[in-house]
């Protein structure tokens, strides 16, 4: 399986948050599987900002949000199978652009 570079750039990673280090326009995406009726939840310093939701079972849940991050702002997720030990069902990622 070819090697895959993967950085943390623009971010802080902190127990259960992103914190932002430089101001900019980000795009937050991600993907994860749900086992039953679930959601997963985008927060940008603890508020909503999307909450996508599914009511089948082992369905893939998938997103992506723009958001306008200054210094200082963390993002966290909740939900699907973020909270997994191993995490082995769930991917995300934040572009700036």
């Amino acid at each position: 399986q070819p090697k895959l570079d993967h950085f943390c750039k623009y971010f802080a990673i902190a127990y259960d948050r992103q914190i932002c280090l430089v101001d900019g326009q980000y795009v937050w995406s991600f993907s994860t599987n749900s086992a039953a009726t679930d959601r997963v939840t985008f927060l940008l310093n603890g508020n909503y900002v999307h909450d996508p939701y599914t009511n089948v079972s082992w369905q893939t849940l998938g997103g992506s949000v723009s958001l306008n991050l200054k210094r200082g702002d963390y993002l966290q997720m909740k939900g699907g199978y973020f909270q997994d030990t191993n995490n082995a069902y769930s991917s995300y990622h934040i572009e700036k652009n």
